[in-house]
């Protein structure tokens, strides 16, 4: 077997060393993207239950009645931001959602309703399957 020249030993030290490094950057790449996950998760969490909540009293309320055109702005932005982030989890319930037109009569509370509690669900599910990997994240964190 042939011995390897020292500048062969230091070539392939150097691509070791190389590879560690890529290794470790792709890790920390994989980091924060969990963490901006975790944190966007949280945040449309919490806009979901206010307007949820908001929505539904008006429900118990006056189901049949229109919502007006700001909450129709709340209520569209709340379908999409949710529907981003779980677009990579593939969940067929949420991506059946759509935004709600505002050509002719605005939807009625009891429908939006329906739709936010999905969307609450949909999330849920999303938060569910990554807990774990975002309670080892909040273990390993500096």
């Amino acid at each position: 077997m042939a011995r390897l020249t020292p500048a062969e030993l230091n070539a392939a030290k150097k691509a070791r060393q190389e590879e560690a490094e890529m290794a470790a950057r792709k890790r920390e790449d994989e980091r924060e993207a969990l963490e901006q996950q975790k944190s966007r998760s949280e945040q449309l969490s919490s806009a979901l239950k206010a307007l949820y909540d908001e929505m539904d009293k008006l429900n118990r309320k006056s189901p049949a009645m229109s919502i007006s055109e700001l909450s129709l702005g709340r209520v569209n932005k709340t379908i999409r931001s949710v529907k981003e982030l779980l677009a990579e989890a593939q969940d067929d319930f949420v991506d059946e959602i759509a935004e709600f037109v505002a050509a002719g009569d605005m939807p009625e509370y009891r429908d939006v309703v329906l739709v936010l509690s999905q969307l609450k669900a949909g999330l849920e599910r999303y938060q569910s399957e990554r807990r774990a990997s975002w309670r080892a994240l909040d273990q390993f964190s500096y």
